[in-house]
This record gives structure tokens, sequence and C-alpha cells, in this order.
């Protein structure tokens, strides 16, 4: 991720908004693997970071839906994130396989 901080200086260019298309899918993928595992750092250890990639990750069906957004500064993807009115038990697709 620190790799990220260094090429991504948002002060000097323009974040775009769009809806998500399914040729999104892997570089949301790295995205969101980077948050799970940098952001939850301060409250969670290892182990139950490892344990929270089986309820957290990408719902595919908020891509088919439209729903889903990601965020691109200069043309790379800097955040990404959707809603549903779907009741689900869980969060992302992953954790349905």
């Amino acid at each position: 991720m620190n790799g990220w901080r260094g090429r991504l200086d948002m002060a000097n260019g323009d974040l775009r908004h769009r809806i998500a298309r399914r040729e999104d899918l892997a570089a949301i993928t790295v995205l969101m693997d980077a948050a799970i595992a940098e952001l939850q750092k301060p409250f969670l250890d290892d182990a139950q970071i490892r344990s929270s990639r089986s309820i957290m990750g990408l719902d595919t069906q908020l891509v088919d839906d439209g729903t889903y957004f990601v965020v691109e500064h200069d043309g790379v993807l800097a955040g990404c994130g959707g809603w549903s009115r779907r009741a689900t038990m869980w969060w992302g697709s992953v954790a349905r396989a």
C-alpha cells in the first residue's frame, strides 16, 4: 500500500466517479484487498484481518445492478463503493462462494 501513497497525489488531479463495470472487477479487488489489509490494522490483529476476508469483499451483483461506483484519479482507481436494497447476512460475493 505504501506504493499507492507515492503514486497517488490527489491534490494535483481531478477525481471522477462513474458506475463500475465488469471490466473493473480486478482493479476493485486489488483496492479492496489493500483496504482490508491496511485499514483494519489499528483495530484487529493479523489473524482477525485474515478471518475478516471471509465476510468482506466485493458483491458483484451490485456491479451488475448498476449500484456500484468507482472513483478515479487521472485514470487510476482511487475508491469504490455501492449500495443495495437487498437484505444480505454478509458482504461480498466471496462470502457466498
